[in-house]
């Protein structure tokens, strides 16, 4: 669910900067808004989820001994995607602060 989400966010922040390619400085926010989110998505299908499916078939019986490595990894990426997150919401409100002042 979560990722079809942000898949639709990375198809309408390209759309927007489809809309309001007669305004350069605004393509670049929707631009940049569009990768911050094609980073997270990258982040999460090549880092994340295979940690998760790693992490999905152990046991307590066989948790290795350093499993502590695997979420200080799976951490780390979400902080990483977090920062992401937050400079592509920044960049869609400071191009929407510009497009309606």
């Amino acid at each position: 669910m979560i990722g079809g989400l942000e898949a639709a966010a990375l198809l309408f922040a390209l759309l927007l900067a489809v809309v309001v390619r007669t305004r350069p400085s605004l393509v670049y926010l929707a631009g940049g808004a569009a990768t911050c989110l094609a980073l997270m998505i990258a982040i999460w299908a090549f880092w994340i989820n295979p940690i998760n499916q790693t992490i999905n078939t152990w046991t307590d019986e066989s948790l290795p001994p350093d499993w502590a490595k695997f979420r200080d990894r799976w951490h780390a990426l979400h902080a990483v995607r977090l920062i992401l997150s937050l400079l592509g919401l920044s960049a869609l409100i400071t191009l929407a602060l510009q497009l309606y002042s």
